[in-house]
């Protein structure tokens, strides 16, 4: 289904996502956005992604990868040991938000099902130990940039997955 999965990620001009699990900046906006976008919807992400969080997000269905060694936070949230038990559990729901981290962007991108990237490029370049293939999104990949919103310390990008 075109425009099922949908990434979106948070990232600085290096490709930075995180540093010892945390973000490493604060923009309430950003935050805000990914609040507005992801209510009512489904979201994956990985079990470090997740226990930085610290509790399942309200109002949304979530699904957790894990190998089942980590210790994740208790809640109204699905387990899965796979990307692919990910896909199966998210087979009957209409748009999916792929939430992170590294890992899981990595691979929902080499599986080439996810149709959208909604980025927000983080003015800098932070130290950090998680990455997000910044590089790899662009025309030669197959994707197009369909817009651009600037502010102050970051700017919002969408790109579509070129057919």
């Amino acid at each position: 289904m075109k425009d099922k999965y949908a990434i979106l990620v948070a990232c600085a001009e290096n490709g930075v996502i995180g540093n010892m699990c945390k973000l490493p900046w604060h923009i309430p906006d950003d935050l805000k956005r990914f609040k507005n976008m992801t209510v009512g919807s489904t979201i994956i992400m990985g079990s470090t992604t997740f226990k930085s969080i610290g509790v399942p997000l309200p109002d949304r269905e979530t699904i957790v990868i894990t190998s089942g060694r980590s210790k994740l936070p208790q809640g109204d949230y699905k387990k899965v040991s796979t990307i692919d038990e990910a896909i199966y559990a998210t087979r009957k729901n209409d748009k999916v938000f792929v939430c992170g981290g590294e890992s899981i962007y990595t691979q929902f991108l080499d599986r080439n099902i996810v149709d959208r990237i909604y980025m927000t490029l983080v003015n800098g370049n932070p130290e950090g130990d998680r990455l997000f293939p910044i590089n790899d999104i662009n025309e030669k990949t197959g994707w197009k940039l369909s817009s651009k919103e600037v502010h102050e310390t970051h700017t919002y990008f969408i790109f579509d997955k070129i057919n």
